[in-house]
Formats: C-alpha cells, sequence, structure tokens
C-alpha cells in the first residue's frame, strides 16, 4: 500500500457528533480512511489522549478591515495566524459596503486580491450598503463569484450604510429563490441616532465610552432582530443574525420564532458577549471593549448562557475586528470616533470550550457550533466542517485539559492586547492542519502566506 501524506494516530475523533477512537489518514489534502488499523505514512502525529476535531469555520471576521482613517490591525496573513493558532481553519470575511453593481464587481475582485497572503482558506460575504441594486442583481453578481450571503445592516444610517426595511423584505423574497443567506447586523437606527443625539447634546458635542450601552440599549437589539426574524419567517428566506448579544433578544426569538429558529433563522452570538460585561466601559481603560452591539448586563449574560446550554445559539462567530491600543486610547473622551470591534479569534473556542465545562454542557454539542454548523449555513459543508472521508483534511488536535493564562505574549495576533487577559482557561490546540498541512504543530505557526484558498460555495444550507 502507499504510504498515506500524514496520519494521526490514538486520538479520540469527533464523528458523526460523537468520539471515537481511530487513526485518521490523510492523502492529497483530503481525509481518506477512519480506521483503528495502523497503516503506512509518511508523517506520523502521535496523539495519544487528545481530542481530534473538525478544522473550525470562524464565519464572521473582519481582516484589513477600513474604518475612516483606520484599519484594522490584522490582515489576511496575521489574522489567518492567529486563527489557525485557535483551530480555526476557515474565516468568513466581507467586502467593503457596496451601493451599485460596479461597486460590487471591482469590490470582490479587489477583496479576493487583498487576501493573496491567506494564511487560512477563506470566504466572503458581499456587504451592500442602502443599495441602488435590483435585488436579483445583487444575488447573481454575489453567486457568479461564488458567494451565497450577503451581508447588510439595518442600522449606521449616519455613515450611509443601512439598507431599509422595504429592500430588505424584497431582498429576501430574491434570496429565497436564488438559496442565498443574508447576513443582518440587527439594530434599530431610529433609537440609536435618537439616543446619539440626546448624548451628544448631554455630552458637549462628544460620546464617551460609558455611553455605549445606553446609546445602543439592549431594545435596539431584541426589536430589531423580532423584525428581521417576522421578514424570515414571513419569506421563507435563510436568515443569519451576526453577533447577538443580548439574552431577552433570544428569549423572544425561541419563543416567538421556534418554528424557524436554526432552521432557516440562524443566530450568531460571540465569546465577548459571554465573558465580558459591560462594567468594563466605566473604567479607565473602557477604551479597551469598544465593540457594536456593546457589551451586556451579567443578567443578559446568564440568559445568554442559557440559550447556549438549550441549543438557541446556531453557531458562533468571533467578529475579531482588532485596533491597536493607541487608535483607541486618542479617542477615549470622544468614544464617537473611535474605531470599534474587538480580537478574540485565537482564543474563541479555548473560551468557549471553558464556559462549556463551567456549564456541564457536553463537549459534544459545543463542537458544532464550531464546525458542521457555520459549514452548512455558509454552503461549506461539502468541503468543511466533519471529519469524513472525502472532506478537506482540516484538523484539530485539542489537549482538553491543559490549564493556562491568556496574556497577549502568547497570542499570535498582530494587535497589541487582547480584552482577555488574565482570564484562566481550561483547553489547548496542539496541533492544526489544513488540507494535509501541518500549519500549527505544539501550538506554534508553521504555516505560510499565501497557502489559504478562496473558497467559492454552492447553495447553502440548513444547520
Amino acid at each position: 500500500m502507499e504510504p498515506f501524506d500524514l496520519a494521526l494516530t490514538g486520538g479520540k475523533v469527533f464523528f458523526n457528533d460523537n468520539f471515537v477512537e481511530s487513526n485518521v489518514y490523510l492523502r492529497d489534502g483530503k481525509i481518506v480512511s477512519l480506521t483503528c488499523d495502523k497503516l503506512p505514512a509518511r508523517k506520523v502525529l502521535e496523539v495519544d489522549g487528545l481530542f481530534v476535531l473538525p478544522g473550525f469555520v470562524d464565519p464572521h471576521v473582519h481582516f484589513s478591515l477600513k474604518l475612516g482613517p483606520h484599519r484594522s490591525t490584522d490582515d489576511f496573513f496575521t489574522g489567518g495566524r492567529a486563527a489557525a493558532c485557535g483551530g480555526v481553519t476557515t474565516v468568513g470575511d466581507f467586502t467593503e459596503p457596496c451601493s451599485t453593481e460596479a461597486e460590487a464587481e471591482s469590490e470582490i475582485e479587489r477583496r479576493i486580491e487583498e487576501a493573496s497572503n491567506a494564511y487560512v482558506d477563506y470566504f466572503l460575504h458581499l456587504t451592500i450598503a442602502n443599495p441602488s441594486m435590483d435585488p436579483h442583481k445583487v444575488c447573481e453578481i454575489a453567486l457568479d463569484h461564488g458567494i451565497t450571503s450577503i451581508k447588510l445592516f439595518t442600522t449606521y444610517s449616519s455613515s450611509g450604510r443601512r439598507t431599509d426595511d422595504w429592500y430588505l423584505l424584497q431582498l429576501l423574497k430574491v434570496a429565497r429563490e436564488y438559496h442565498v443567506t443574508v447576513m443582518v447586523h440587527a439594530e434599530n437606527d431610529e433609537i440609536v441616532e435618537g439616543n446619539v443625539k440626546a448624548s451628544l447634546q448631554e455630552g458637549g458635542g462628544h460620546l464617551q465610552v460609558r455611553d455605549l450601552p445606553y446609546v445602543r440599549e439592549a431594545i435596539t437589539e431584541i426589536e430589531a432582530v423580532s423584525r428581521v426574524a417576522s421578514f424570515a419567517q414571513w419569506t421563507g428566506a435563510k436568515v443569519y443574525v451576526a453577533h447577538v448579544s443580548s439574552g431577552i433578544t433570544l428569549d423572544r426569538v425561541a419563543t416567538a420564532f421556534k418554528d424557524v429558529l436554526n432552521r432557516t433563522l440562524f443566530v450568531e452570538s460571540c465569546p465577548h458577549y459571554f465573558w465580558l460585561d459591560q462594567t468594563l466601559f466605566s473604567g479607565d481603560g473602557g477604551y479597551r471593549y469598544a465593540v457594536c452591539p456593546p457589551l451586556r448586563s451579567y443578567g443578559e449574560i446568564e440568559r445568554l448562557k442559557g440559550h447556549l446550554k438549550v441549543g438557541n445559539i446556531s453557531s458562533i462567530g468571533t467578529d475579531h475586528c482588532p485596533f491597536n491600543l493607541e487608535e483607541r486610547q486618542v479617542y477615549k473622551d470622544r468614544y464617537e470616533s473611535m474605531p470599534n470591534g474587538l480580537p478574540g479569534v485565537e482564543v474563541s473556542f479555548i473560551l468557549m470550550h471553558t464556559l462549556a465545562k463551567q456549564l456541564h454542557m457536553p463537549l459534544e454539542r459545543l463542537v458544532p457550533l464550531f464546525s458542521s454548523n457555520p459549514a452548512r449555513i455558509m454552503g461549506l459543508n461539502h468541503r468543511k466542517g466533519s471529519i469524513s472521508p472525502g472532506k478537506d483534511a482540516d484538523l484539530v488536535v485539542f489537549d482538553p485539559e491543559a490549564e493556562w493564562t491568556i496574556t497577549q505574549s502568547l497570542l499570535h495576533s498582530a494587535n497589541d492586547y487582547t480584552p482577555y487577559e488574565g482570564i484562566k482557561v481550561v483547553g489547548k490546540v496542539v496541533h492544526t492542519v489544513l488540507r494535509g498541512r501541518i500549519i500549527v504543530e505544539e501550538g506554534e505557526p508553521m504555516g505560510e502566506a499565501g497557502f489559504g484558498e478562496y473558497l467559492g460555495r454552492g447553495s447553502s444550507g440548513d444547520a
């Protein structure tokens, strides 16, 4: 028998949503065999006592994102390197917001070129902003480039990014026809803008970071997500609600829309909404935590944990969007000009694994939120998201018992801080394999710029 390219032996493999003792054999970038037999291989990773998980899919990152004069610190190389060290082998990034057909065509091509140094595989969401395009044309342009998800905002009218409800409803009707998923950043624009105006008047023309939970109060998300869910239910289109922060939002969704939740309506949340709370905005370093939607109260977090445990959250994204401290600190007394976003792609699974242990939530229910669920929702399940013969050989070797403390010096992002500094966690990524190649070995990156591939996608599927 011709030797396999790589074998992982002695591990507990996550297969069909359960852990089985098996060896995994890889050839030509694909998973070829799962068996207890010892077969010849050119390279062997002995992973006795460790878990072998599918490569994680983070459907929500912002590499090289331009916000006014600022650009997020990580590009497709440094961000992908950090992702790989956290077990993420595929990321979903975004085009810049587009309003016209010409903008959409050129921006997709520009973004793919910008990602030529990608460390891990990636796909794109086509982002639209107050579009003048016919919804049919939006879907056709996306599909022509292998894109099956379209991102829009129900807020940010002040910067011209808001898409109105009429257009959203028409797009959903068309998206169902084209089998395209619509991703929504859902906040009530009128309330946000009214709160901003009132806070600016009270603050002498400037906002403070501590104002964030009140400017973008939870009702802005609760109402907007409920409205978008109604549209999803009405049209039957697949809708992916990004970065849900409020436990009350999920109270409403799980009650009123349980017939479509995790069928055609998918809810994403992020680690920072489980681990960080809004009291952090009031401290001297509150600018470190500026993110939209904002961090919520302890009570909201506890509600969110409850929904995680019972399965009302479809996937975990990171919304990884880092900016260095100096870029934030200079605006600490004029929040309205501060770039928002948090790093987190490298520690996402570790944080949620630690939380799952605290909640007595089985690992078998956590892993799909990082793998098979986002792969199916985003139209990647023909290649990604599970360990089975014929799929891409994307694997994570994970030590579930390793205890350590998160600190910036141990991480691989180009950013200069982590909002999770000092948090004690359980679990560590030992090796990461992308399409049969080891890109992280013994916790250290071993890959190269440009190995990551652009993933054209098929039709989005159910989680």
